[in-house]
């Protein structure tokens, strides 16, 4: 199965998933992740603090996807324990990225100290 989803399917869909805390699981497997609307619903639900698991698969999902769901997941508290990204076309470059931001998540913020070898 496969589905379309254009700019105001996408919004209503980050709406109701916002006002539905019941919500754990969500699969958007086979459904087109296209600019504009598709990246917003990504940044989105990756914000959804409730969501524990979001599945992709297949969705078309490139970079600019991929560096939205970063950031998102950078920016706000999550419960996401799995994001299944399989079958996208994303660069080694974009999955380092998200690794970076899923890192950081893990990681509570430590002042860091400078180097000895760097000259102030």
């Amino acid at each position: 199965d496969s589905c379309s989803m254009d700019a105001a399917a996408a919004r209503s869909l980050a709406r109701a998933a916002a006002r539905t805390p019941q919500l754990r699981s969500l699969s958007l497997t086979m459904c087109p992740v296209r600019e504009g609307a598709g990246l917003a619903l990504v940044a989105n639900l990756a914000r959804q603090s409730h969501l524990t698991d979001l599945s992709m698969v297949n969705c078309g999902l490139r970079d600019e996807g991929a560096r939205a769901l970063a950031e998102a997941l950078a920016a706000a508290p999550t419960k996401l324990e799995r994001v299944s990204l399989r079958c996208n076309s994303l660069t080694d470059k974009a999955l380092w990225v998200l690794c970076d931001a899923l890192t950081q998540r893990e990681q509570p913020a430590r002042p860091r100290r400078p180097s000895p070898d760097l000259a102030l």
